[in-house]
């Protein structure tokens, strides 16, 4: 090897040694943008969306335990959705955390990676429903839907963190939910009895003056007895036999359901003489639900039980109505783990969540 062959070898290696160190794990593969449905960016100021996506996938990416974990790459997904009405347009920002047979290439990531992640770090724009992600309703239909109130674990900053991994950011610190009270709780318990009974009264009448199709199986055995006398004979001794048994059903049913309705009727007259005897000040308290024992009256938690839970609804006053003046009115950051050893760490993350810098996107 000669002297300027050596030189270029050193200088290789110099080059080498000098480069900075890039790991193939806890690095950020290329943010995946999903492009917005044609309505939506006809409608969205799409172009503003994007830097508000961009800021808060930054804010993510400087998350000092995200860059710590063993075996993962990353990678911001970013949507722009349809809007939410009183609220704007719905996005998100999904930090996803990959697992080696997911990696390609120096920092990388194969097609369909999305199906294989090991936990995600989510923050979501306008989107009132993520405010319970994981909270199943405690009560729901057409007029009210409300659920178990999130236990605060802990202050993160000026912030609070919930019981299901969330931190929620509103204009103004408005309170992300509020209390339903005794009264709306047991008009929702009047509403069901009511719908419960009107299907037991229908079972009733239907039981009482069933169908009448003797008409349409005389047709049928009239046809048959031009071709087949034989079949039609044993098909109408079938008919008969199962109208006797059809007929000795309802007949032994009848009480019971009768006595249903009645009972029915009974439990909506208690509970409407209940609310009456109510004070406005009862009315008004945060409904709690007994838990454990179910021994409550209509469900409600008495004085001292250790079962309780606190019944709230999404505050109305988040929504902005028909013209929403804030294109960014609501942030709620969350995490979530399928790997149950990330469970720990994904919480810690949210810790270390820059929310000065999100609570700038309210806007």
């Amino acid at each position: 090897m000669g002297k300027r062959d050596a030189l270029k070898v050193l200088g290789s290696l110099l080059l080498l040694l000098l480069a900075p160190s890039v790991e193939a794990q806890n690095c950020w593969a290329p943010d995946d943008i999903q492009p917005p449905d044609p309505a939506v960016a006809k409608s969205a100021p799409a172009a503003e969306w994007m830097q508000d996506l961009k800021a808060a996938g930054a804010v993510l990416k400087s998350i000092r335990t995200l860059q710590t974990l063993p075996e993962i790459r990353l990678r911001n997904n970013m949507y722009l959705g349809y809007p939410m009405p009183g609220f704007g347009n719905t996005a998100r920002v999904s930090a996803n955390l990959y697992p080696p047979h997911t990696w390609e290439g120096p920092c990388g990531l194969k097609k369909g990676a999305d199906y294989f992640t090991k936990a995600h770090l989510h923050v979501s724009f306008n989107e009132p429903r993520n405010i319970f992600n994981n909270h199943s309703y405690a009560v729901r239909d057409e007029q009210l839907d409300a659920y178990l109130e999130p236990q605060a674990l802990e202050r993160v900053g000026e912030e609070i963190l919930y019981s299901h991994r969330a931190v929620i950011l509103t204009p103004d610190r408005l309170a992300p939910w509020v209390p339903v009270t005794v009264e709306e709780y047991l008009r929702f318990k009047e509403r069901e009895a009511q719908k419960e009974l009107a299907n037991i009264e229908k079972t009733l009448s239907e039981m009482i003056n069933p169908e009448d199709t003797s008409g349409e199986a005389e047709a049928m055995l009239r046809e048959f007895e031009k071709t087949d006398p034989a079949q039609a004979k044993q098909l109408r001794k079938m008919i008969e036999e199962n109208k006797k048994t059809r007929e000795a059903s309802i007949a032994e049913s009848l009480p019971e359901v009768r006595r249903q309705v009645e009972e029915k009727q009974r439990y909506l007259a208690d509970l409407n003489g209940y609310i009456a005897k109510l004070s406005p000040r009862e009315r008004g308290a945060q409904a709690v639900l007994e838990l454990n024992s179910g021994e409550g009256r209509y469900g409600m938690a008495p004085a001292g039980s250790a079962g309780r839970g606190k019944l709230v609804k999404l505050n109305p006053a988040l929504s902005q109505g028909e013209k929403a003046a804030r294109r960014i009115q609501l942030i709620v950051l969350q995490s979530f783990a399928n790997d149950p050893s990330l469970g720990e760490p994904m919480t810690r993350a949210l810790r270390e969540v820059d929310y000065a810098e999100l609570r700038r996107l309210i806007r």
